[in-house]
This record gives structure tokens, C-alpha cells and sequence, in this order.
């Protein structure tokens, strides 16, 4: 149960950039959708964020925090950092050329681990004989990790937040050559709990020796499971917004949030059951449904 947004981003979409960040920080701290779940509405176990900037050359700035410890959290202490978290993320694109954000505002599941390195987005290097890849996840809903776990050869659960076990899984899938859009297609399909969804966001860069713009994208995942009631429903309503200047995703308080400006010029799009792409050039390279893949 998390608050997430992620999107690509040129000089002409900075503004609304700011507005999507602003919104993902106000419904961190007041989410009507989550109060509706029985909870206290508040997103604060931790923070995170990736941004991959093209400044005279590519930078990439990977953070994540989180205030309290194994037991509980901080929660005005950490929605203070993630505010701080989105301040520095303004700052890094109002300088970019073009830029790849993900961030992410943590609510921990009610048996999931806390701590700093339970927060999104995680970080995994990719190595293998044939390749090289840098890969950076986030994701709002649950899967069940037990069943992952076993699949993978994996003991002592409690170490490993269900979002983490899901990119153990795809790293596993992409080391054996595997199509991405179908491994997470898969897990949405296979693993996803039943009162819960799998909206990720992956920015996946390839090392070959190509230019970086060629070699990244990031990729996006709508899924709700089909037994989920409608206030499940609404909160975990995965949006697809475009804009002049950016394209991206963001979870559904966002969208009620950002509609309140009647003069912010965006379209969104629910997209349960795809996986979408986007490269740096805020630009949509795909598009697929899960329900046409093989």
C-alpha cells in the first residue's frame, strides 16, 4: 500500500512535473482512499526516488530514507523527508534537458518488514555473461511472497518485503533471457493477492556500450486483481497521465488531487491489465494489454 508516481519528463513539461510532485507528497499525508480501507491515511513508512538526468551528460541520483525503527515508524519525520526527498527531485529536472523520475512514498503492509532498505525504489545490478543492466523498482500493491520465494529456491520470508521478492523474481527471469513485459505480466497474473494490485514502476538501462538514451526505459504496470472490491478498487486505480512535455503514471489520490486545478491541461488514462513503455524522451514506445500476450 504505497503512493507512487513515475514519468519522463523535457524542459516543456517541468511545470506540471512540479504539480504531479506536489500532489504525490499531499496524498502521502491525507489519502481518502486509504481511510476508506480503515487506515489512518497516512503513507509515511519511508521514501525513496531515482532520477536519471540528461545535464550536459547523463546524471543518475538514487536516494532512499526512512525515520524510525524495526518496529514502528516516524511517520511526521518521514513525510518530512519525503517532502525534502521532492524539493532536491525539482531541483535535478528544472536543470535537465530531459529526465526519468520514480518516486515513492511507503505505507507498510500490516505483516511486511520496516526499515530503510524496505523502501522504494529498490536497486539491482544485473550481471551476467552477456550482460549488464541497472535496475530501479517501485510498487504499490501486494503479491504473495511465500509462493515467489518458493519458486526462486528462497528461504526466511521475514527478511523480504513482497516488492522485493517480485524484482528477485524479474532479475531471475531477465538473467535467463526472459521478455520482460511477459514476466510482469506473470506475476500480475499469478502472484498478485486477491485484495490488492501490481502497479510498478521499472526504469530498466541497459550497459552495452550504446548511448544511454538508447539503452533505457521505463516500464509501467497496471493490474488490479479481479476479486477486488471497489474500494480496493479506487485506491489502487493505476492512471496512465500525459501531458505537453511528459507522459507517466500515478496513483489514484494523485489524479483526484491535480483535478482541483482546472487549468492543468492533462489526460488520464486507467490502465488495469497493461504494461506500458516510455523513454527519456517522454515519449510512449508501447503499449500492451496482458490479456494479447502469449
Amino acid at each position: 500500500m504505497c503512493r507512487l508516481t513515475a514519468f519522463s519528463v523535457t524542459r516543456e513539461g517541468i511545470g506540471i512535473a512540479f504539480k504531479v510532485l506536489d500532489a504525490l507528497i499531499e496524498a502521502a499525508s491525507n489519502d481518502h482512499y486509504l481511510i476508506d480501507l480503515g487506515r489512518d491515511g497516512k503513507h509515511c513508512d519511508g521514501w525513496g526516488f531515482v532520477v536519471l538526468a540528461d545535464m550536459d551528460g547523463w546524471r543518475i541520483c538514487y536516494n532512499r530514507g526512512y525515520v524510525g525503527d524495526s518496529n514502528s515508524s516516524s511517520c511526521t519525520e518521514n513525510l518530512k523527508g519525503l517532502a525534502e526527498t521532492v524539493d532536491h527531485v525539482k531541483q535535478m529536472i528544472s536543470s535537465a534537458r530531459r529526465s526519468t523520475v520514480i518516486v515513492h512514498a511507503r505505507k507498510a503492509g500490516r505483516r511486511e518488514p520496516l526499515g530503510l532498505f524496505h523502501t522504494h525504489p529498490y536497486s539491482y545490478v544485473l550481471t551476467t555473461n552477456s550482460k549488464h543492466e541497472n535496475l530501479f523498482f517501485a510498487h504499490n500493491g501486494g503479491v504473495r511472497k511465500r509462493d515467489i520465494l518458493k519458486e526462486l529456491g528462497i528461504e526466511n520470508e521475514e527478511l523480504y518485503t513482497d516488492s522485493y521478492t517480485a524484482l528477485l523474481y524479474i532479475a531471475h527471469k531477465l538473467s535467463h533471457e526472459e521478455d520482460l513485459v511477459k514476466t510482469l505480466t506473470y506475476i500480475a497474473k499469478t502472484y498478485t493477492k486477491k485484495s490488492s494490485g501490481f502497479n510498478t514502476a521499472l526504469l530498466r538501462i541497459k550497459v552495452d556500450g550504446e548511448p544511454l538514451e538508447n539503452n533505457t526505459l521505463l516500464y509501467m504496470t497496471g493490474y488490479i486483481h479481479p476479486d477486488a472490491n471497489e474500494k480496493l478498487r479506487k485506491y489502487y486505480e493505476p492512471l496512465l497521465f500525459t501531458g505537453n512535455g511528459i507522459v507517466g503514471y500515478m496513483s489514484s489520490t494523485m489524479k483526484d488531487i491535480l483535478s482541483r486545478n482546472k487549468s492543468l491541461d492533462l489526460e488520464y488514462i486507467t490502465i488495469d491489465h497493461y504494461v506500458i513503455g516510455i523513454n527519456v524522451n517522454a515519449e510512449i514506445v508501447f503499449k500492451k494489454h496482458m490479456d494479447s500476450l502469449k
